[in-house]
């Protein structure tokens, strides 16, 4: 039950005179407040993340190749950087931004991994309904779940493992 709930049911009880107003007051304290600042920003990963993905897979025609790999690869190496600090500070409880924070970075730069893989499978013409991308992909999202474990991580993680299974799925079917 959430904090809203149990106020609507309180002041019910004190109507009837079940509780007092300090009774339910004790027991409105004792269910803590649910900060859902976390919500913008997993769908700010999510939006960068699909936007990311569809920069990789875009035309980078007058883009040489060695820069577009070095602008993924900086991207993704700076996103690592920011997201490990903000969350070891967020352990050490010096820190104003919520270990979300933290957690956003690290899977942002998981993302730019992926990209950065599939921009290198554009480039060289490598088939993209390959498995094996997805399979690395996947393990270094359980790499980053054992050093930072958090649960979006670890979904972020799976949800990649679940893709690369239905690619390896389709994958016979588009072999001539």
């Amino acid at each position: 039950m959430n904090r809203s709930k149990v106020n609507r049911e309180a002041k019910k009880w004190v109507k009837e005179g079940i509780i007092t107003v300090e009774q339910k007051n004790e027991i409105v304290s004792t269910y803590n407040k649910k900060d859902s600042s976390y919500l913008l920003l997993l769908f700010a990963t999510l939006f960068i993340s699909i936007g990311v993905l569809i920069i990789v897979w875009a035309d980078w025609a007058q883009v040489p190749n060695p820069l577009r790999i070095t602008l993924m690869i900086g991207s993704m190496v700076s996103l690592y950087l920011l997201g490990n600090h903000y969350f070891h500070k967020s352990e050490q409880h010096v820190t104003l931004y919520p270990p979300y924070f933290a957690v956003t970075l690290i899977l942002l730069g998981y993302v730019f991994f992926g990209a950065t893989m599939l921009l290198l499978m554009e480039i060289y013409h490598i088939v993209p309904l390959s498995v094996w991308p997805y399979a690395v992909w996947s393990v270094i999202g359980l790499c980053l779940y054992v050093f930072y474990p958090h649960r979006l991580i670890y979904m972020a993680a799976l949800l990649i493992t679940i893709v690369g299974q239905a690619i390896s799925n389709i994958e016979p079917e588009f072999q001539v």
